[in-house]
């Protein structure tokens, strides 16, 4: 144990104390937190002042009251943002499954340390990350491509525009992103999803396969959502139940994030759509009655995605003008809110019965 003042070239003092101040005052941490038989506030108070440094055992003490270690401590003061492309991306993947800072505490990562990786300010160690990434249900692997070779932001990208592409029966366009993704292993599953809205569609081979891999998923992405979007209607109906019973269990989806839950609604009415085409109307209806108290509460999107559904299923069952008036209605609705994807998925699937 060193037990004398320790130097460092060129150590700025007065940015480490004003540092470790506002890591303290962003934790809430009083003075006396570090009034202990191993410190006193005083040393404290003058390290934030920049008059002293303290002994090296005692600045360790006081980080790990902090949560943070000196190695990561020292890359703030330096403000050594190497690191951001790496707590980015973490930061993406853990909020893609509903994880907050404080869920790591077990694994030996403060929410501070989390905070402070993610802002790119520094690197905990490596196998705490991994731990981290286990805890997700994300192999260091992902992690790496996302790192490496693209990111969660490309492949959302990806499916923003096969969307886009899907809504207006852009299939040039369509077939351009297939073409481009369907021999890169790492956007396979994206190319099943770009060849299942052209009319080629998606073989019995590739439907079971694609149908394996979601069913592998631990917990679901975006991407993992809108894949299944564009391929439900090559699934069996045990599959697309099974499906919406994982979606509608996980509240993380609809709490406090609106893009993830209009993606869950979208894809929970696109199964109501290709069941009804199949004409099993009960599942349809089970799964719609099942969603009910889900979307209606929730805002103007699921209300009318849900209110639109029910007209198409009431309209293909009765054969009854109710259920065409009742989807006239949501798209005049749907317009007048300037929701112009949504308008034009609705005119779409609209005018397929007409």
């Amino acid at each position: 144990m060193i037990n004398k003042p320790w130097k460092m070239e060129n150590m700025d003092i007065k940015k480490m104390g004003q540092t470790f101040k506002d890591m303290r005052e962003s934790l809430q941490l009083p003075l006396k937190a570090f009034d202990t038989e191993n410190l006193s506030y005083q040393t404290i108070t003058a390290f934030e002042a920049g008059k002293s440094l303290p002994k090296l055992d005692k600045l360790e003490f006081a980080l790990k009251v902090l949560g943070i270690d000196l190695t990561s401590f020292l890359d703030v003061v330096e403000n050594q943002n190497y690191y951001q492309r790496y707590g980015r991306v973490f930061r993406s993947l853990r909020e893609q499954r509903g994880f907050e800072t404080t869920d790591f505490t077990d694994l030996g990562l403060s929410p501070l340390m989390l905070d402070l990786f993610e802002e790119g300010k520094i690197m905990p160690p490596l196998n705490k990350i991994d731990d981290a990434l286990q805890k997700m249900h994300i192999p260091l692997s992902d992690f790496s491509f996302f790192l490496n070779n693209g990111s969660e932001e490309v492949i959302l990208a990806l499916f923003h525009k096969l969307d886009y592409a899907d809504c207006y029966s852009n299939f040039e366009l369509i077939q351009q992103l297939y073409d481009e993704a369907k021999n890169q292993p790492d956007f396979y599953y994206f190319s099943l999803a770009a060849k299942a809205c052209l009319e080629i569609g998606l073989t019995e081979n590739e439907a079971e396969e694609v149908t394996t891999f979601l069913f592998g998923l631990d917990d679901w992405t975006l991407p993992d959502i809108y894949c299944y979007i564009h391929v439900a209607q090559f699934m069996t109906t045990k599959a697309l139940r099974s499906f919406t019973r994982d979606f509608t269990k996980h509240p993380y989806f609809y709490e406090y994030r609106p893009t993830a839950r209009k993606l869950v609604t979208q894809a929970v009415l696109e199964t109501c759509f290709t069941l009804v085409e199949r004409d099993e109307f009960m599942a349809a209806i089970g799964i719609l009655e099942r969603v009910k108290d889900l979307l209606l509460p929730r805002d103007e999107y699921s209300r009318l995605s849900y209110l639109f559904t029910k007209g198409y299923y009431i309209y293909k069952k009765e054969h009854n003008d109710d259920g065409v008036n009742q989807m006239e209605e949501v798209i005049r609705m749907i317009k007048n809110l300037g929701d112009t994807a949504l308008y034009q998925k609705f005119v779409k699937a609209f005018n397929s019965i007409r």
